[in-house]
């Protein structure tokens, strides 16, 4: 006999054994057990049943635990039908027919079941529904949906002309207001501004604009208070304020700055404008030797923003001088304040004319790091008649300045300055006296000489001592005639140029000269000499600390 059912079937076969109904579901085998008779005849103990299995019944629940990202699905098998249950699951996407859904595994395969899902999207509708798998087929629950929930929402201010924070002229802003969640209640009156007000408000969902015109002149504020709009499920939290400040076109303002390049017959005047949305025309500077600039001459600026400045030639030395810069606009012309500067001397020439150099006189100078040093050849050896003033080694490695009081007082590295750096006097010094070295560039493995010349020892300057009568005269023939107190018959025109000790601290100048030698003293020491004014003496120095700063002199190996 045939049981049939097209709704969900199975073929199963049936045959005597003898003693019993056996199952199958190869035909086949079932035939071969009748030794090869043809199914369907009557004598034959067998037969074929296509039995119904029925689907197990499925329920879609509710969602639970659901946040901005992530919700848990439920569903249960209320049945299992006529057969067991091997696969239960959910079907989910934002589609509500659930068109290119994406399926996920349920925990259990039988009575409630549930999947996890996680990394969704905030403020977003998800459509879901349950299935049960058997061997009669899969069954479907009904399509149910959840939204997740978002966060506070936040709004940001933006204007097209300027950027928070900045200054302008203009007449008014255009404004762009960026909600982080689609809203339908933000409206004008949730915008607060002060100095000003907004007109031209428009937008939906997630933009805003608005035209902002100020009060007046001055700063100017835009925010959004908290809780004045919602989102997908809550209100908003506070805007950040959008600062702008609204400024009127004025007169140009102008800073006159402090000189710079001052020697002894040139300075640089400095200053610089600020234009105040009105563009400038012209700047310059009045300059004069009255403190009033009654006799004021006017000169041009060399830009017309920001700095300026007019480089002054054919000055006076030792003289003061008066200046005021100044900038103009359609609106008018202003000037900074009036500062002065002063003109430094004339460095005495400590050379004398009867020089003859080195070398029988066939060379007088040699120029080293763009400068040209006078030389004197005393006892035999030729010497640099000045003192160094180079900014760098003789490889070319720049040797560190600018050191203040504490980084001079501390550093073991080769360092240099100028007697009262950075002060009014600096220019001059460095004219006059050179640089001031200390021991650790004396020493330096790179040279402070140039190349064929070096430091000279202790040693050697002993035996420009004896030399000269001995230590005990050899001061005064060594110091300058025409600027310090000495006969200078030998040339060496030495200067009172003084020293920058240890602590940071510049001494002595225009009453001693300090000179380093490439010479070691006793524990962590240099051996200087130094000579005196009112002294005769060639001093020994024999425990100079090497932090402190001293002349240096080359002479040729």
């Amino acid at each position: 006999m045939v049981i049939r059912n097209e709704a969900a079937t199975i073929q199963r076969y049936y045959w005597w054994s003898g003693e019993n109904w056996v199952q199958s579901s190869d035909i086949a085998a079932t035939l071969f057990g009748f030794g090869g008779s043809q199914w369907g005849e009557t004598s034959l103990m067998a037969f074929a049943i296509e039995e119904y299995i029925e689907p197990a019944s499925v329920s879609t629940h509710a969602a639970s635990s659901v946040t901005t990202t992530a919700a848990d699905l439920n569903g249960e098998v209320t049945s299992a039908g006529g057969d067991a249950v091997t696969e239960t699951g959910f079907i989910w996407g934002i589609n509500a027919d659930l068109s290119n859904g994406t399926s996920v595994s349920g925990s259990s395969t039988s009575g409630t079941f549930s999947a996890s899902l996680s990394g969704l999207t905030e403020c977003t509708t998800y459509y879901y529904q349950a299935f049960a798998v058997n061997s009669g087929g899969t069954s479907n629950g009904t399509v149910l949906s959840f939204s997740t929930s978002g966060t506070a929402p936040t709004m940001t201010i933006a204007a097209a002309e300027v950027s928070d924070g900045d200054e302008s002229d203009d007449a008014s802003l255009t404004l762009t207001f960026t909600a982080s969640q689609s809203t339908s209640d933000f409206e004008a009156a949730d915008v607060t501004v002060t100095n000003g007000s907004i007109s031209n408000f428009a937008g939906s969902g997630t933009t805003y604009t608005a035209t902002l015109t100020p009060d007046a002149e001055g700063a100017c504020t835009i925010d959004v208070s908290a809780g004045a709009f919602t989102g997908c499920t809550s209100a908003n939290v506070a805007s950040d304020t959008f600062n702008w400040t609204y400024a009127v076109p004025t007169v140009p303002v102008v800073s006159t700055a402090a000189a710079a390049g001052i020697g002894t017959d040139v300075a640089s005047l400095e200053g610089s404008v600020a234009s105040n949305y009105e563009p400038i025309t012209a700047t310059g500077f009045k300059w004069g030797l009255q403190s009033d600039l009654g006799d004021g001459t006017t000169v041009s600026g060399d830009s017309n923003s920001g700095t300026f400045s007019y480089a002054l030639t054919g000055l006076t030395p030792e003289t003061t001088y008066y200046y005021a810069a100044f900038a103009t606009n359609a609106l008018g012309t202003t000037f900074g304040d009036t500062l002065s500067f002063a003109t430094i001397a004339i460095p005495c020439d400590p050379i004398p004319s009867s020089l003859t150099g080195c070398n029988g006189g066939s060379t007088t100078s040699y120029t080293y790091q763009g400068y040209d040093y006078q030389l004197v050849e005393i006892n035999g050896e030729c010497w640099f008649a000045e003192n160094l003033r180079n900014e760098n080694y003789s490889d070319g490695s720049a040797i560190p300045s600018g050191l203040d009081d504490a980084a001079w007082s501390t550093t073991t590295a080769g360092a240099m300055t100028i007697h009262d750096e950075g002060g009014v006097n600096e220019a001059f010094n460095l004219a006059q006296y050179g640089r001031l070295y200390n021991h650790y560039a004396v020493m330096d493995a790179r040279n402070l000489c140039p190349t064929g010349w070096h430091v000279p020892t202790n040693e050697e300057y002993d035996a420009l001592g004896a030399s000269l009568g001995g230590n005990a005269v050899a001061g005064q023939k060594m110091k300058s005639a025409t600027c310090w107190d000495g006969t200078n018959e030998t040339g060496f025109s030495a200067l009172p140029g003084g020293m920058r000790n240890l602590y940071g601290n510049f001494t002595f100048i225009d009453e001693e000269g300090f000179f380093f030698t490439s010479s070691l003293g006793l524990g962590s020491s240099g051996i200087a000499r130094n000579l005196e004014g009112s002294s005769n003496q060639l001093h020994l120095f024999s425990n100079s600390s090497r932090r402190n700063g001293l002349s240096v002199r080359c002479v040729q190996d």
